[in-house]
């Protein structure tokens, strides 16, 4: 197994299957990528306000790394070894979210505490849990803004891409092209008024690739459950894909038909929101899970 580190400034803004990768690596090889803010650290004390920042440097990806073997129709396999985060992250609001009209524009610089875990909020200690907000591949067509979400992954924002979770991906295009940023010291989900614990910081993962293996939509893999994870326009449409999503992988290993699934999911499955605090110029990302057991991977 290699190892690889990736600077910072070595980051897009978009993924485009027309970017040319930083770096080369194996299936079985580990890589760090270090990651500035989603605020590409314009934001530093609390007189800066996010609606004076430059918009076009929101929301970078670090990378893209072209994964050797990783041809389309396959599929690119993300683990996560380790999330690191800087001693203070960002809480803001900038007018997004339903609050917005109860809410000032304000910036909270926040100081974290990783030896104890905590993030200090006023009178309060936030347990983290640093996450990847931004993850993805590049799409088979267009670019796309690492700010939005699609079937290639980005600006997810679930709480389960954490440390010890594997993230799955289709890959459209030869090499994957990963790209990850947007780190958060901790986020709920819904990420209700538009920001989590915004942080610089790393993410470690080690990458693999199934081939052959036919993937719309990121899946993500944690250590009690599986989750399909979908984004459109309406609730109604993601939760479709979503749900779709499962019942597919879930007709190898189960050996149920499409009823029985559908019944299960309905007895053991959750759907929970990843992003969901501006649906007027977001789509809404959300997740449906099921429990693992043991012998019945969706995946493998």
């Amino acid at each position: 197994m290699a190892k690889f580190t990736i600077d910072a400034e070595k980051r897009y803004f978009s993924f485009d299957k027309d970017h040319e990768p930083v770096e080369r690596v194996k299936p079985g090889d580990q890589i760090t990528f270090n990651t500035v803010d989603c605020f590409s650290c314009q934001i530093k004390e609390p007189k800066d306000l996010v609606t004076d920042i430059d918009f076009d440097q929101v929301n970078p990806g670090t990378g893209p790394i072209y994964v050797e073997g990783a041809e389309i129709g396959d599929v690119l396999v993300v683990r996560v070894d380790d999330i690191q985060v800087v001693d203070f992250g960002l809480g803001v609001t900038y007018g997004v979210g339903y609050l917005k009209g109860n809410s000032e524009l304000r910036t909270k610089v926040i100081d974290i505490d990783n030896k104890r875990n905590v993030a200090k909020f006023n009178d309060l200690e936030i347990r983290l849990n640093k996450m990847i907000g931004v993850i993805g591949v590049a799409p088979k067509e267009d670019p796309i803004g690492c700010g939005r979400i699609g079937d290639h992954g980005g600006n997810m924002d679930s709480k389960r891409i954490v440390a010890g979770s594997t993230v799955y991906f289709p890959v459209n295009v030869p090499g994957g092209l990963l790209q990850i940023g947007d780190i958060h010291g901790a986020m709920g989900d819904g990420e209700l008024n538009g920001a989590g614990l915004e942080c610089s910081g790393s993410a470690t993962v080690t990458v693999d690739v199934i081939k052959n293996f036919h993937l719309d939509r990121p899946v993500v893999e944690t250590e009690d459950f599986w989750y399909t994870i979908a984004a459109r326009e309406s609730y109604e449409e993601a939760l479709t894909l979503a749900m779709k999503d499962m019942q597919r992988l879930m007709r190898g290993p189960y050996g149920w038909d499409d009823t029985d699934i559908d019944i299960y999911i309905s007895l053991q499955g959750n759907v929970e929101i990843n992003q969901g605090a501006d649906l007027s110029a977001m789509p809404i990302s959300l997740r449906v899970g099921i429990p693992k057991i043991e012998g019945k991977d969706l995946i493998k």
